[in-house]
């Protein structure tokens, strides 16, 4: 599975309704980098923006927590268990306005892979 499809995978896993909100085809585009999320210069802020960008974050997480965690399984020789994947993700994953718990029910996904 290529990094674009892990990453739709588990973003329409864990936040669905986002998904949703931005539809199938924007969620691609994002996934491809084709998306360049730029405030309007008029008028207020749209909501959907804040959305778009959180998909963006949440996207660059997974691709990145899932480099550590196949870094950790090849090191250990086993799944890494999620403290472990928490703590080498802290240090190597940037998580954006991501919480805690946002950050636990990714990593969590990302352990069912294999």
């Amino acid at each position: 599975m290529n990094e674009k499809d892990l990453a739709r995978n588990i973003l329409t896993n864990v936040f669905p309704e986002e998904c949703r909100t931005v539809g199938p085809n924007s969620l691609n585009d994002l996934l491809s980098g084709d998306v360049t999320i730029v405030p309007p210069e008029e008028g207020r802020p749209f909501p959907l923006m804040e959305v778009f960008e959180f998909l963006k974050e949440a996207a660059q997480f997974i691709i990145a927590a899932y480099s550590v965690y196949k870094i950790l399984r090849d090191q250990f020789g086993r799944k890494p268990t999620l403290r472990e994947l928490k703590q080498e993700t802290a240090k190597q994953a940037k998580r954006g306005s991501l919480s805690d718990k946002q950050i636990e029910n990714l990593l969590k996904e990302i352990q069912k892979l294999d």
